[in-house]
């Protein structure tokens, strides 16, 4: 499994120009389990390093450690083979902006209320803090989903392989809803893909609010 994870790391790196892995310096922006397996909340130290030096190439913030009293999520998709994307919705004074990222391309997009009100809405469905970090079946292939959180000062990360597969089984559906609808809002030129396969086609028609 940690060659595989290393095999698209190193993909990774070759897309964004990096010259090599990141190292025990790198600064990690998750929770870590200090004995090296996945607990609730948190994540290995070495997927750590992985998402974190992926969110440091992309310009994005850490979420962890809590610094101020916030409310925003990050999506962050990482394919075996193709190009990862994140995208991050912050809660501020009653009103919400996407940051989205992919490579080189970058966008920050304000919510209109009632696109507020459906994102809030399905976050409300997911109820992420009160899922386990890890649930469902693992593989040896294909994409890590990522999703973070920070609300009520409280932070949660869940960690999910291929959550386009066998979604019903798995009861991902109100995670999917959730990445379909930053996705479909984010502005980004192309959506989500692993080795030319669509991952979140697109079903949200885009409202202007």
């Amino acid at each position: 499994m940690k060659k595989l994870i290393r095999q698209s790391l190193a993909l990774f790196i070759a897309t964004f120009g990096l010259a090599e892995e990141p190292s025990k310096n790198t600064s990690v922006y998750f929770p870590l389990s200090k004995d090296g397996e996945r607990k609730n909340g948190t994540i290995t130290e070495f997927e750590a390093e992985w998402f974190s030096a992926v969110l440091k190439t992309m310009g994005e913030p850490p979420l962890f450690p809590l610094k101020d009293t916030i409310t925003a999520y990050r999506f962050l998709i990482i394919p075996s083979f193709g190009v990862a994307t994140s995208v991050r919705a912050e809660f501020v004074a009653g009103s919400c902006k996407l940051t989205s990222c992919r490579m080189d391309e970058k966008h920050e997009v304000v919510l209109g209320e009632s696109q507020m009100q459906e994102l809030s809405n399905r976050l409300r469905v997911l109820n992420m803090f009160e899922k386990p970090t890890k649930f469902g079946t693992e593989g040896l292939d294909g994409e890590r989903w990522v999703f973070e959180g920070v609300a009520d000062g409280k932070y949660h990360i869940l960690n999910i392989w291929c959550a386009g597969a066998e979604t019903n089984k798995r009861g991902l559906e109100p995670f999917i809803a959730v990445c379909e609808f930053l996705i479909s809002h984010s502005k980004l030129s192309q959506r989500p893909k692993n080795k030319g396969r669509e991952l979140l086609p697109e079903k949200d028609a885009k409202k202007d609010g």
